[in-house]
């Protein structure tokens, strides 16, 4: 899924969905009346 998402922006030239996964692992994915929101990363936990 991930993968595909990559090759459709045209971006799996660029970045891997493992590195991609890694930048984003501190995120936090919440489900709020069956949707899914994906908060920013906190500031904290940017570095």
């Amino acid at each position: 899924m991930i993968e595909n998402n990559l090759k459709k922006a045209k971006l799996n030239h660029k970045i891997t969905p493992i590195d991609l996964l890694q930048k984003f692992s501190k995120g936090y994915n919440l489900e709020i009346e069956d949707k899914n929101i994906i908060t920013e990363v906190p500031k904290k936990s940017k570095n």
